[in-house]
């Protein structure tokens, strides 16, 4: 056996050359040229295409098939010769306890049409804000806040009226045009925000505003003016370097490139998120930057408050794709925050951080977007891919020398922890 073979065999994690079967001639009849890429994906949900999507949960369903119980598992991952992953069963009392001494970001990557996804994180806004609880004084320890993927920055003071009870929840929906810039089913997110409103807890707008997004998606980044480019991104320099390092192509091909082939293959890509017809079909390169751009805003805006909340901890609720292997929202916020973090912030006893959560995940969620059936699907944490490779900068990644030991250079975790629903039927039968 050569070198490049034995080390071949131990590499049990997904490597950058991995080859994703052809989706070219593939269409779906639901596809209608006419809605949104949103629109669609939503009308998909459910159906036997390979999406990262759970079967639909509804408020409406039987309450008792949702127990408030849920299984924690913490990644080790494991970047040494043995590329061994493993998952630490953690009880909820000792997450929440290990939640409560971060500071900075909290993601909770969840399904946007998975009911038991909102319950979670419902749950754990509230544990948290307990754990916080000072019952002396009867305030919050230190600040705590809910990030919103599904609000654009432009209404961040229609969230600022709803938590202060200037506006009602009707209201709300309503001013941040809830039905046209997110569209997801506001049901599963009702009663977080009743609960930011009832417990007085900041809620923080953290979207691209759709007239940029569609800017971009028409003539990518540098379609931007230099006012509205610096509304998203603070650090200039890092956000440029940030997508040359070996670790991000790696998480690029993996979760980015797969993503825009299956858009390209669905005929999705000659409209814009909102619906807009673009100029013409959405190239990768502005499909890319729009991706990143998105990423970039949460992170950015998830930094500003850090900035005004030293030590706070914010929960943001974003979609499990901007979570997962780290480099969508989480890897550029702790960049934002090491570049241009303040004083205050950096010598403090603990530098605020990002630390990931993604919410019921499945097989599909874990591998590459097109790449695992339906049919084939998973929801066993031990069935998952917990980790992929990458090769040291500068090592040509498509080369066979990216096997070779000394040119490895590290792994990417699927997150920090994962968390799995368990229902009262599960509980009743052991499972």
């Amino acid at each position: 056996m050569t070198k490049h073979e034995s080390l071949r065999s131990l590499l049990k994690v997904v490597t950058f050359t991995m080859l994703l079967p052809s989706c070219s001639s593939w269409s779906h009849p639901l596809a209608d040229s006419s809605s949104s890429r949103r629109t669609f994906f939503q009308k998909l949900a459910g159906s036997t295409a390979s999406l990262c999507l759970l079967p639909e949960y509804s408020p409406a369903a039987d309450s008792q098939s949702l127990s408030s119980s849920f299984a924690a598992y913490k990644i080790l991952p494991d970047a040494s010769e043995r590329l061994n992953p493993t998952l630490k069963s953690i009880n909820r009392k000792g997450l929440v306890k290990e939640l409560s001494k971060t500071t900075g970001a909290l993601w909770l990557g969840e399904h946007h049409n998975a009911y038991r996804d909102h319950v979670f994180q419902l749950q754990l806004i509230q544990d948290l804000h307990e754990s916080n609880y000072d019952r002396r004084t009867k305030q919050q320890k230190r600040p705590l806040a809910i990030g919103l993927e599904q609000v654009q920055i432009k209404f961040q003071t229609v969230l600022d009226d709803f938590v202060t009870e200037k506006l009602t929840v009707e209201e709300m929906k309503s001013q941040v045009e809830w039905e046209k810039r997110w569209t997801w089913p506001f049901e599963g997110y009702e009663s977080i925000f009743v609960a930011a409103q009832q417990l007085k807890i900041p809620l923080i707008a953290l979207n691209v505003d759709s007239e940029d997004l569609q800017l971009v998606e028409n003539g990518g980044i540098q379609n931007l003016p230099r006012p509205i480019l610096d509304k998203y991104i603070l650090d200039r320099k890092g956000f440029a370097q940030f997508t040359q390092r070996s670790s991000y192509g790696c998480y690029a091909d993996y979760v980015i490139t797969p993503s825009y082939k299956m858009h390209q293959a669905m005929g999705l890509l000659e409209y814009s998120n909102t619906g807009q017809k673009l100029d013409q079909p959405m190239s990768f390169k502005n499909f890319f930057s729009g991706r990143i751009l998105w990423d970039e805003s949460m992170a950015t805006q998830a930094f500003k408050w850090s900035e005004a909340n030293p030590q706070g901890l914010m929960v943001g609720l974003v979609g499990a794709d901007h979570v997962k292997f780290q480099n969508g929202i989480p890897a550029r916020y702790d960049r934002v925050m090491t570049n241009k973090g303040s004083p205050q912030n950096k010598n403090t006893w603990q530098q605020p951080r990002s630390t990931s959560i993604l919410l019921n995940p499945s097989l599909v969620d874990s591998s590459a977007t097109g790449t695992v059936s339906m049919e084939e699907n998973s929801y066993q944490p031990s069935d998952m891919i917990l980790q992929i490779g990458y090769t040291k900068d500068g090592v040509d990644a498509r080369s066979e020398d990216r096997f070779l030991r000394e040119n490895f250079g590290g792994v990417l975790p699927l997150a920090d922890y994962i968390l799995t629903t368990v229902t009262n039927a599960q509980q009743k039968s052991g499972i």
